[in-house]
């Protein structure tokens, strides 16, 4: 199997495994409450990625820890929100909305010193918010408390990603600096968690959730995107980190068996569309460039 094939199959299971924390957490969220649910995922996963950076150390700058402890931050506040939204929000719906954090980080970019959006950036914009706007009920766009939160995680992990594409154009160090997007996350939760009970992340279905978000869809995933992205081309990776909410979707109602509304799957498909657009004009263009 070619390199890049391989790569594409590893971040589709990373993706996977990220639509299958919708409705596991979900779960989680009837037996712990959403800070130590969030603390404890990344206190394990930062433990499991301990290994892999510590023969790194060495290497550590204060550019790389002060962005990472920015990203740690940004890192809280996206896993938080979405977290609290997703006790009141099917996993489907949040999963979408969380999907809007890429439409908007080119209209973020500028702010961090990148590229300004493009005309195609501006038209996927504006199909992802028609395509929100469908999913939140159309004729009164509204928007429920969980959703609000939801979206604030989505907001969160647009500024994250901006930021992090900044700063990776500043080292080289990328699993040191995975490591510490995970280690400098855990103070600002923890903050938040103090004076929670913890004793109830052993009950059976918050276990289950710490664990599999910790070990699968945080320690293994980061690991599998830091591995083999580089082996993927941007639009084909941007494609498959799109099928998140379509595997959130399936898992949701395999696993709780939420059913899907009208509003969801004709708004989901709209922002499906704004969020692969990007990539298959890119594919095109490169299919179209001549062979020298």
């Amino acid at each position: 199997m070619k390199l890049s094939s391989k790569a594409n199959l590893y971040l589709v299971l990373a993706t996977l495994m990220w639509g299958v924390t919708f409705p596991v957490t979900r779960n989680a969220l009837t037996e712990v409450d959403p800070f130590v649910f969030v603390s404890l995922r990344f206190v394990i996963a930062t433990l499991i990625l301990l290994p892999m950076a510590y023969n790194l150390f060495y290497k550590t700058t204060k550019p790389v820890l002060l962005g990472s402890l920015i990203i740690g931050m940004l890192n809280a506040a996206a896993y938080l929100c979405q977290t609290i939204g997703l006790e009141t929000v099917n996993s489907a719906r949040a999963a979408f909305i969380t999907g809007a954090s890429v439409i908007l980080v080119p209209f973020l970019a500028p702010l961090f010193g990148l590229n300004k959006p493009t005309g195609l950036d501006r038209v996927c914009a504006l199909i992802g918010f028609l395509g929100l706007y469908v999913l939140t009920g159309m004729s009164h766009f509204h928007l429920s408390n969980g959703d609000l939160w939801v979206f604030a995680g989505a907001l969160s992990f647009s500024l994250q990603i901006t930021y992090l594409q900044r700063l990776t154009q500043t080292t080289e160090h990328y699993k040191l600096l995975a490591f510490y997007q995970l280690f400098f996350t855990i103070p600002f939760v923890a903050l938040l968690a103090e004076g929670h009970n913890f004793s109830f992340a052993f009950q059976p279905k918050a276990l289950i959730g710490i664990l599999f978000c910790a070990i699968f869809a945080t320690s293994l995933a980061y690991y599998l995107q830091n591995k083999y992205q580089k082996f993927s081309s941007a639009p084909k990776a941007a494609l498959i980190f799109a099928l998140e909410p379509v595997f959130a979707s399936i898992f949701g109602f395999l696993i709780n068996r939420e059913l899907l509304s009208k509003t969801t799957i004709y708004g989901g498909m709209l922002l499906l569309f704004s969020l692969v657009l990007p990539s298959l004009v890119s594919l095109i263009r490169e299919s179209n460039v001549p062979i020298k």
